[in-house]
């Protein structure tokens, strides 16, 4: 899949450092991308709010308020209640729900990827085909150019 970009590949990690591309956001409790709040979604919170790992416990950072704490359950529980509030289809490599795929995404998305914690590295399976893999690392190409 990779090599369809063939000599270009690297040409394209270095436009997707220095650009943004608008691309719609999940909810930040939609912690697996399917547009809907679930009881997965509930228990993967725990697992990241629970995490040492800084970078992880981001995953927990529901209300976007830059701290991790019971105001975030408080969050989860309400877009369970109501439901996600995103009316367009998610964007799994978006990782801080901000609407744009940018820098902060690529480098929270390595780090998801080479974790060996199995419920951290399926946030990096952004293709959501159930394995976290190099088709993955094509994908957030994918979503980078508009496909």
């Amino acid at each position: 899949m990779i090599s369809k970009y063939g000599n270009h590949v690297l040409r394209g990690w270095v436009l997707l450092l220095g650009m943004l591309t608008s691309v719609q956001a999940a909810c930040p409790g939609d912690t697996d991308w399917n547009g809907a709040i679930d009881i997965s979604d509930l228990v993967r919170f725990m697992h990241y709010y629970q995490a040492q790992d800084p970078v992880v416990r981001r995953l927990a950072d529901t209300n976007q308020d830059g701290k991790t704490n019971v105001a975030d359950v408080a969050t989860i529980f309400q877009d369970y209640r109501d439901g996600c509030p995103v009316t367009r289809r998610p964007c799994p490599g978006d990782t801080d729900w901000d609407g744009a795929l940018d820098v902060g995404d690529l480098s929270r998305f390595f780090h998801y990827y080479q974790s060996a914690d199995y419920m951290v590295r399926r946030v990096a399976d952004v293709n959501q085909d159930g394995a976290t893999n190099v088709a993955d690392i094509a994908t957030m190409f994918d979503i980078y150019y508009g496909n």
